[in-house]
């Protein structure tokens, strides 16, 4: 795969690509490393190889990978703790990996398949969904033991922590059988609350501010084209914002102050300010945007269409497009970056 970019390439776009041109990149020790961060990697899994790859953050270069005794389903790390945390959906366990030390040190063997899994924000534990059986397990970080387990999910699609320094840490899950969140206190491990909201279709996603104490649920996309507002300061619903189109997934800049909805049907996407609770501009893009993340420092969101291989740099100060950043000659990719 050829790779463009402008000579003044942004930092920032290394955390935003995982695609298959680091595949192509040859595979190098890490070498003496004095003060390892794990926020200088970047950890990637393909669906296809029992691997995690190790990549530099600063050069974009692969620098070796952690072997896995199977193909990961899923991965999270754990900044606290340097770990990597990945799953196995099939033989329904979990691998602890160092990679530092480039190897998996734990696994643990389930009694569910961990089809979703979050790490709450003091990275002390972390929660891990079956959907099929609607069961929450808890697992302590980073021993990696159970701690303990909700039940009456059926249907969980997402599992996602508010990140509120002010605010009780509590759990939503989305549910995607019914136009339902269930919020969770992972302390007491008992279900507090069950958000009813309108409308006839179920939750694929709850996007929540990591400053302002507010959320968006997005229902599974149809005619019907509305989101969900949620007060996060008192777990009240606010009811549906409609829209001209349905959306896909909602999005939130670094600070929490605009959700980007894009459309599931084109290339719109409207920009939502949290403050005035009002769509405030709607960007129009050639393909419909599949992946959003916060750029650096705030100041921009990085936008990506699969369909036309391109990702595009948005400045928050006018919603206007910096630039065509870079432009892949193959798809699909996805979009990640160093918020979670």
């Amino acid at each position: 795969m050829k790779l463009k970019t402008k000579p003044a390439t942004h930092f920032a776009l290394v955390l935003l690509l995982v695609s298959a041109f680091f595949w192509t990149s040859p595979a190098l020790a890490f070498g003496p490393v004095k003060n390892f961060s794990i926020v200088d990697y970047i950890f990637v899994v393909d669906g296809e190889e029992p691997e995690i790859a190790i990549i530099g953050a600063a050069r974009n270069n692969r620098l070796g990978h952690v072997t896995l005794p199977d193909v990961p389903a899923a991965l999270l790390v754990s900044e606290k703790d340097k770990m990597l945390v990945a799953t196995d959906t099939l033989n329904d366990r979990i691998w602890f990996a160092d990679p530092k030390k480039r190897k998996v040190i734990k696994e643990i063997q389930l009694t569910i398949k961990p089809h979703l899994i979050a790490i709450d924000p003091d990275e002390e534990y972390l929660a891990v969904a079956d959907w099929n059986k609607g069961v929450v397990q808890f697992i302590s970080l980073p021993d990696g033991k159970v701690a303990g387990r909700v039940e009456g999910l059926v249907g969980a699609h997402e599992l996602r922590f508010n990140t509120s320094t002010t605010a009780e840490v509590l759990l939503y899950v989305s549910i995607s059988d019914r136009p339902e969140v269930v919020v969770i206190d992972p302390l007491d491990m008992q279900i507090t609350n069950r958000l009813q909201l309108e409308g006839k279709h179920g939750i694929i996603q709850t996007a929540i501010s990591a400053t302002i104490q507010f959320a968006i649920a997005v229902p599974v996309p149809s005619k019907e084209a509305i989101v969900h507002l949620i007060d996060m300061k008192t777990n009240e619903y606010l009811g549906p914002l409609t829209l001209p189109a349905p959306v896909s997934r909602a999005y939130f800049d670094s600070f929490g102050r605009y959700i980007f909805l894009p459309s599931a049907w084109d290339g719109r996407v409207w920009v939502f300010d949290v403050r005035r609770r009002e769509i405030v501009k709607t960007l129009e893009f050639d393909g419909p945007v599949t992946g959003i993340a916060p750029g650096f420092l705030g100041m921009s969101v990085w936008m990506l269409s699969a369909e036309t291989a391109t990702v595009w740099g948005i400045d928050l100060e006018n919603f206007e497009v910096m630039d065509t950043i870079l432009v892949l000659e193959s798809s699909p990719f996805t979009l990640t970056s160093n918020d979670q």
